[in-house]
Order: C-alpha cells, then structure tokens, then sequence
C-alpha cells in the first residue's frame, strides 16, 4: 500500500487465508490491514466495514491501544460524509492516545482527528501531529503528517508557508 502497488498487495491478500475464526489479535491485524487496502482502492464501504469489525474484536479481546482502526474508521466515515461519527471517533483516538502518551500512537490520532475537523482547527491539529511525530521513529507516518499538513496549509491559501512541510513530506 504505501508503494502504492495495490494490484499486488491485493494479490498477497488473496494469498492469505483469513484468521477470522482465531481468538487473537491476527484478526484485527488482518481486519486493518484489509480495510487500508481497501480504503486505498476507493472501496470506503468495504474498509469501513473491515475497520469498525476490527474494533469490535478490539474490545472483545480487551485491546485498548495500539491499534487503530478508530482512526482508519474516522477517515473514511468523512470520506462517506459522516462528519459527526468521523469526529466522534477521532476524537475517541486521540483522548485513548493521550492517556498512554507513545508519540506515534497520538500522532497518527492527531493527524487523523486533523483531516476529519478540517478547518482552522484541522490545521492547529495536523501541527500538533508533526510535533509529536518528530519526537518519535515513526518516518512513515511523520511523512504522512507532514503531507497532510502542508495540503491543508495549501488548501486554506497559506502556499508559501505549505512549502516546506510539502517538502519534508516527499523526502
């Protein structure tokens, strides 16, 4: 997914029998991880399903952090156009996230709480996102913040000052 080679991670996909009747936390993980995929190929009623069902087994299995199908479910509840259950649930994530404090757990919240307010608020979010992800080793999702954040700078007319998160996003 994040090579954006779809076709082929679809293909491993369909090469991996799914874990649904195990009472571990190889559910969720494939939940999730099919749901991305998903959501990836604009299939967002497929990945929402596979991320909210990925939550409840969450919560069966009495799994509070470290998982976050919130955040995936938040970004395409917005996508769909359900603002109010996309903010609900980002919301959830990021007061879940700040309980524990691991930086790249509450970054990534923070970005996804970030895109699904939008706005002025958006903004003042994905910023607080890049912090956090600075502090942490997660390259991948510091990348995705940055991305985001200098978009939404660009989206809100601040084009000069979107540059440099643009910048640091793409290396």
């Amino acid at each position: 997914i994040e090579r954006d080679a779809l076709d082929e991670a679809d293909t491993e996909l369909a090469r991996t029998a799914p874990p649904l009747d195990s009472h571990s936390m190889m559910v969720p993980i494939y939940l999730t991880s099919r749901g991305r995929l998903r959501a990836a190929q604009g299939r967002n009623e497929e990945a929402l399903a596979d991320f909210l069902a990925s939550g409840q087994r969450c919560e069966r299995l009495g799994v509070i952090l470290g998982w976050p199908w919130r955040s995936e479910a938040a970004i395409v509840h917005a996508l769909l156009g359900h603002a109010q259950e996309a903010r609900r649930l980002a919301r959830a994530e990021v007061a879940v996230a700040r309980r524990f404090g691991r930086p790249r757990l509450l970054g990534s919240a923070l970005r996804s709480q970030g895109l699904v307010e939008g706005g002025d608020r958006g903004l003042a979010l994905l910023s607080e996102a890049v912090t956090v992800l600075e502090r942490s080793r997660a390259r991948v999702e510091l990348a995705r913040a940055l991305t985001d954040y200098g978009a939404a700078l660009r989206r809100a007319g601040q084009r000069g000052q979107a540059r440099a998160p643009l910048e640091r996003g793409l290396d």
